[in-house]
């Protein structure tokens, strides 16, 4: 067999050493060749993600039209004051866009899911009266956008971790499933299986949303402990209690955006806090601004599923 080998070698002109070459070669542009595929996998997956972003921005300008402003984005209630239940930036997003059930917005709420009036996304599911869900399907409408690629699901179906007294009520009139729910990104973090579907499906992390106070020119790259961020023109909390839960995949996984978060710049200790802040500042101007000054700045954690890495999707890096 060897000697066949050699012969074999021999007449077609080429070695061994050169055979290896060559299958080393093949070898290397096979690689490259995957490399480049994946690539060209994630650059798409961007896209889409961005395009998406492009539908919520278009939901959001519509949604002004009609109510005269952006959704809000502020913590209800002031964490810092109450122990009570709190609803944030992202699930002011999803309530406004498709409504806490997904059958559109209801002007008269008070964007305070856990304290709202039962009349309020009145339905058959909440054993309501049929006068009560006339007039609440009359107010809610429609919606603002179709949710398509993207997915929408409540704080403790999406959170392993979370506390399903948060977000949520007691009262068997209204369903914990139709609570301030979070719109997902299209990165598949995990499956979720909520109540009202009978398969599981696949869930990203929750698209973080902070509203512009266009009345303020309070903003810095670096803020100090002492600084009062409610008065800036963003204010980092709107998101942090999703923050400080962890991934989605992985609550361990701690985000960069956490307050937990430290690393040095410039010699100096930050936080993820500031970590934040810098993300968001606008580098095209001589002094501190952020991007999207006068309107709202959506982020998306991307592939990895960690908010303040390189891989995030937002509306401000086109």
């Amino acid at each position: 067999m060897a000697q066949l080998t050699k012969r074999i070698l021999k007449e077609s002109g080429f070695s061994l050493i050169e055979l290896l070459v060559v299958i080393s070669i093949i070898t290397l542009l096979i690689g490259f060749l995957a490399t480049g595929i994946q690539g060209v996998k994630r650059h798409a997956t961007n896209l889409r993600q961005k395009a998406n972003f492009h539908a919520i921005e278009v939901g959001l300008e519509l949604f002004e039209k009609d109510y005269d402003d952006y959704p809000p984005s502020r913590v209800l209630p002031d964490a810092t004051t109450t122990t009570e239940p709190v609803v944030c930036g992202a699930q002011h997003l999803a309530e406004a866009l498709v409504g806490r059930d997904l059958r559109g917005f209801d002007p008269e709420s008070n964007w305070y899911a856990p304290a709202e009036d039962e009349t309020i996304y009145a339905s058959k599911n909440k054993e309501s009266d049929d006068e009560d869900v006339a007039a609440s399907r009359a107010r809610r409408w429609k919606l603002f956008i179709e949710l398509k690629k993207m997915g929408a699901f409540v704080m403790h179906d999406l959170y392993d971790n979370y506390n399903k007294g948060v977000y949520s009520t007691e009262d068997p009139c209204v369903p914990d499933d139709f609570r301030a729910p979070v719109i997902t990104d299209i990165f598949r973090q995990k499956k979720v299986k909520v109540s009202y579907k009978e398969n599981p499906e696949w869930a990203g992390s929750p698209i973080l949303y902070y509203k512009a106070n266009s009345g303020s020119r309070l903003f810095k790259k670096v803020p100090e402990p002492s600084d009062e961020l409610a008065g800036w023109i963003y204010n980092s909390q709107d998101n942090q209690g999703i923050i400080e839960l962890g991934t989605v995949k992985d609550p361990e996984v701690k985000h960069y955006f956490s307050e937990e978060h430290t690393y040095t710049d410039g010699g100096q200790p930050r936080t993820g806090v500031h970590l934040f802040y810098k993300t968001i500042t606008n580098p095209k101007v001589s002094y501190d601004k952020p991007f999207n000054a006068a309107t709202f700045i959506l982020i998306s954690a991307g592939r990895d599923g960690i908010y303040g890495t390189s891989d995030d999707i937002t509306n401000f890096d086109y």
